[in-house]
């Protein structure tokens, strides 16, 4: 079935526009037709996963490498699914940072103390790539997300004391005032 570039998502569109502009460029300077696996250089991209669905974002990066093996890629992203499609066997992971005091661009060591290799993105959760790659502690983001577990740990909690009952009736009254649809029923409260 053949689908007018026009007709795909615009994830799809912005990706084959910059492929088609690299190899374009590539060709234009070389002499002649190159296979992709024979061109050379170094190229930077900002947001690469820009528009993609996450899918999509985990199997770029790992398809442009064996697409251009000899191109070395240098991308910027905001998105822990283009992460996940990392090796640390093969690919380099930097965070960047400011200084606070100068405003300069600092890399963040990223290694923990002692270890002799970064994990491995691969093998790490989506909240595991957030903490580590981009500073966010909380599995949720939303603070509503963070309500919502610490009311259903309260509510599935037969033997919370007479705070953590009222605790837990406060948070099912913010996250129903949110229009949070289908709470979690406490289970009844064991008796002592």
């Amino acid at each position: 079935m053949k689908v007018p570039a026009v007709s795909l998502s615009h994830g799809y569109q912005s990706t084959i526009a910059w492929i088609a502009d690299l190899v374009g460029h590539i060709i234009l300077e070389g002499e002649g037709y190159i296979s992709p696996a024979q061109m050379e250089g170094v190229v930077l991209i900002d947001e690469l996963d820009l528009y993609l669905h996450p899918r999509w974002q985990v199997k770029l990066i790992p398809a442009l490498r064996n697409t251009f093996p000899r191109l070395q890629f240098i991308v910027t992203t905001h998105s822990p699914a283009t992460l996940a499609g990392l090796r640390t066997d093969q690919d380099e992971i930097v965070r960047l940072g400011n200084d606070p005091e100068t405003g300069d661009v600092t890399i963040i060591e990223m290694r923990d103390e002692g270890a002799a290799d970064e994990p491995d993105p691969r093998f790490m959760t989506g909240s595991d790539l957030y903490e580590r790659y981009f500073g966010l502690p909380e599995a949720t983001i939303n603070p509503l997300g963070a309500t919502l577990r610490d009311y259903v740990a309260l509510a599935s909690n037969p033997y919370r004391d007479d705070a953590e009952d009222a605790e837990m009736r406060l948070l099912r009254a913010q996250l129903q005032a949110e229009g949070a649809p289908n709470l979690y029923e406490p289970v009844p409260r064991a008796r002592p």
